[in-house]
């Protein structure tokens, strides 16, 4: 089944979690950040507590709605969401979000990203789905 295919019974939850599909764009999966937290946001999120004396930058690679990305900036981060989805499909379409939080929005494929676009400050990289869509060579040469 493709993801923009309805199921046959969508009665039946999408996997033992109960996740709702919640479809992202460009066939990049399903929105699972903002239905439960899963280990490595919690390993995320227990880092986060650990620096956030440090000042510095939190990126969310891939963010999607920006789930993960809020938290950190909920914590004090200087937050950046970067995807290729428009802005309008993130935590950031709620007007005035970015004006209470340390949050801003570049839109871009996380693959094309060169080292002008980091800022020198960033103390946390976090992705929880982009990274596995690249080939292993493009990945390799990311990280």
């Amino acid at each position: 089944m493709l993801l923009d295919e309805p199921d046959e019974d969508m009665t039946q939850p999408l996997n033992i979690y109960g996740d709702d599909l919640i479809n992202t764009s460009g066939r990049h999966g399903a929105d699972i950040s903002s239905q439960r937290i899963d280990e490595l946001d919690v390993a995320a999120l227990l880092y986060a507590i650990r620096e956030r004396h440090r000042p510095g930058v939190a990126i969310d690679l891939g963010c999607g709605i920006g789930i993960p990305g809020l938290r950190f900036a909920v914590l004090g981060f200087t937050t950046i969401l970067l995807d290729r989805i428009p802005i309008e499909q993130t935590v950031l379409r709620v007007s005035g979000l970015d004006q209470l939080l340390p949050l801003s929005y570049l839109m871009k494929d996380a693959i094309t990203l060169d080292e002008a676009d980091l800022p020198n400050e960033l103390v946390l990289c976090y992705s929880q789905r982009f990274i596995h869509y690249g080939s292993y060579t493009t990945v390799h040469t990311l990280l």
